[in-house]
Formats: C-alpha cells, structure tokens, sequence
C-alpha cells in the first residue's frame, strides 16, 4: 500500500505534532515508522522540537539530585533518558569513587564471579564493575554459549604467574586441566 487515503493525510496533519510518532502508529497499525514519518515530511508537518531546559527545571534536578524518581514527578513532561542526560551535563551524576574495599573484592571474586553478580555486591552497575575489571588486568574470553570458560581463568593465572601447566597438574596429583597438555607443553 504506497498511496495515502485523505483520511490518513488528514490524520497526519491533525494529530502527528501533538501525538507523535509513536501514538500514530497505533492509528495507523497498517503503516510502518519510517512511512508516517516520511509522510509526515511531505505533508510539512513536523514533530514539535524538545523544549529547552528551563532555569526552574535546572532547579528542580539540582535541588532533588540524586532522589531521581521524585525528579520524574516533579517533571513529568520529561523522559527519564532526558533527566539523566541533563544531571551528567550540570555536572551532577558525576561517579563516585571507587574505595579500596571495593577494588580488593573485585581482584578476589573476579575470577569466579559474573560482573553481574559483583555488581549486585557493590551496589554499582554491570557497566561500571565490567570497566573496572578491565582496567584492574582481568580480562574474560567469551565461550559460545556467553559464558566464562574455567580453563581459559587456570591457563591465564598461571601463565601470569610463571607458572608451567603441567608441572601444576603434575604437583597437584590432578588430571590434565586443558586437552593435549603435556611436557612438551609450555602453558
């Protein structure tokens, strides 16, 4: 279906600036984004540009910062991507900092721990445990199924610490931790 109906067109016009994209959708459910988008264009009617923050909302963030969901209330006409966007940018999401309690238990657990579960341990995000990790030196190798394969954690402790695999195996009176190890092997 490439031609318009009036009734559409005059749906558009009417309704797509106060209602937006989303709403028209399930107006018009036989349409897809991009045709009322574009429909939109060719009709001259545009979505209303964002507000500028005003200096009241400015306050409103400042004075509530970091009660963010009394901030959502207090400026409903504002999506929550919005308010965070603008704490970052008055300067007021800034991280905190990291204390050594908390890079001690990363150094500890992560070998044996998902960043999600660390992150539920320090009450900090997946996103800011996982770079953390990272900068500390601890770095994962992905199986295909997305999880953290042992081995790869064994092979890379003891190379680190200068270790040789077999020798490990061997003192430990324990099978062969990866396949095809043996003396030859130097891992």
């Amino acid at each position: 279906m490439n031609s318009y109906e009036k009734w559409e067109d005059e749906l558009i016009i009417l309704k797509y600036q106060a209602i937006g994209l989303k709403a028209m959708l399930e107006l018009l459910p036989h349409r897809t984004r991009a045709a009322i988008k574009n429909r939109a264009g060719v009709l001259g009617v545009q979505r209303k540009a964002v507000p500028d923050w005003t200096l009241q909302e400015d306050k409103v963030l400042t004075r509530w910062h970091p009660d963010l969901r009394k901030v959502h209330r207090l400026l409903p006409h504002r999506t929550p991507a919005a308010i965070d966007f603008r704490v970052r940018r008055l300067g007021l999401g800034r991280c905190k900092p990291w204390t050594a309690a908390e890079l001690n238990l990363i150094r500890r657990v992560a070998p044996m721990c998902s960043d999600k579960e660390i992150a539920a341990m320090l009450g900090r995000s997946v996103n800011a445990v996982a770079a953390k990790r990272i900068a500390l030196g601890y770095h994962r190798q992905r199986d295909a199924d997305g999880g953290v394969p042992v081995i790869h954690d064994v092979v890379g402790e003891t190379r680190r610490r200068g270790l040789i695999l077999w020798k490990l195996t061997q003192g430990l009176k324990c099978a062969p931790i990866s396949p095809g190890q043996d003396r030859a092997s130097a891992t």
